[in-house]
């Protein structure tokens, strides 16, 4: 997958000063209409006409992401992937084609577009994850308990680390935002997106997931939770069924409460395919009740090391060589596909 582009900083949401004259070929579109939807989803930039470039005017461009390649031509082409907003352009009605140019800095939005699953990682963030400068300030990454009585984890859910936001010096509705790097989870059948979560103390502000299709150019919240929840981890499991795309991302944002008992963490970010045609989990180390599912056949080389551990599938189990169950743990195999 080629690297994703906006002409606007997402979470600013706002347009640079100044840049790169991009200038799209409007093949005789008539006044009134709009550039980018009177052309195809690939979009050819020419730069000039016989040394010359014929229009050179500055509009505003909204919610605009593209990915660029070389079409082997030298030509740059830009294949449209979000165009909802994109500001509407008036170009002279004589029939002939014009050029028009915005002065604009492109943004990279992914990083590296993870496309194999099963997908885990334990904090410290994985390749593209970011903290953006549109927020107030930033999660950091920490191992124990938090330095704060009466609020957040004594240690990390999974591993040695995990993120949390520090509520002292940051009260009353400040917002902490880390954003993921892309996933292409457009081939997935029912992908899910899970992570746990403490929100424990008694200034507990707020919690929310986001999800973008457009590589983060636009987010749509889809979970929210707030107050105390209790001094232990929790898990959030998001159906991605309506978000399948090459360019999914996730923004998870923290916003502070009243009083400095209001520290929030994060750990163990999974997404899944909860129910794929055959499933293969290589090296794994089970450290958590886990059920796993595939239609047709499951194949593992892992290690239940706690918990109650599940394999289901349609037609086979298949526990290769190097699977172990450690002394303690309750494993099961069955036969039964993705009920």
């Amino acid at each position: 997958i080629n690297k994703i582009y906006s002409l606007v900083d997402p979470f600013k949401n706002k347009m640079p000063s100044s840049g790169s004259v991009y200038t799209f070929n409007g093949s005789n579109t008539p006044y009134g209409s709009d550039l980018i939807q009177t052309t195809p989803n690939s979009l050819k930039v020419e730069w000039y006409l016989n040394g010359s470039l014929l229009i050179n005017r500055t509009n505003n461009i909204e919610n605009f992401a593209f990915e660029d390649f070389s079409d082997g031509n030298n030509t740059l082409v830009m294949k449209v992937i979000d165009q909802t907003l994109m500001s509407r352009s008036y170009l002279p009605d004589d029939g002939y084609e014009f050029f028009l140019s915005w002065m604009v800095t492109k943004f990279n939005l992914c990083g590296d577009v993870v496309d194999q699953y099963d997908y885990r990682n334990s904090f410290p963030p994985g390749s593209g994850a970011s903290q953006p400068q549109g927020d107030d300030f930033d999660w950091t990454e920490w191992s124990g308990p938090t330095p704060s009585s009466g609020t957040g984890p004594s240690a990390a859910f999974d591993g040695n680390t995990y993120l949390y936001v520090e509520a002292t010096g940051h009260l009353n509705a400040q917002k902490a935002i880390f954003a993921t790097g892309c996933f292409d989870i457009s081939n997935l059948n029912k992908p899910v997106f899970r992570i746990y979560h403490h929100l424990y103390g008694q200034g507990i502000g707020k919690l929310e997931i986001a999800v973008s299709v457009n590589a983060g150019f636009s987010f749509t919240t889809v979970y929210t939770i707030e107050g105390n929840q209790g001094n232990f981890w929790e898990q959030a499991e998001i159906d991605l069924s309506s978000y399948k795309s090459p360019y999914t991302r996730f923004a998870i944002t923290a916003t502070t409460g009243d009083n400095f008992q209001g520290d929030i963490a994060i750990d163990l970010m999974e997404i899944i395919d909860v129910c794929p045609e055959v499933r293969n989990l290589t090296g794994l180390v089970h450290n958590h009740s886990e059920t796993f599912k595939a239609i047709n056949t499951l194949s593992s080389t892992s290690t239940a090391n706690m918990g109650t551990i599940t394999y289901q599938a349609g037609t086979s189990v298949n526990l290769n060589n190097g699977f172990n169950v450690k002394q303690g743990v309750t494993f099961n195999a069955q036969i039964g596909g993705c009920n």
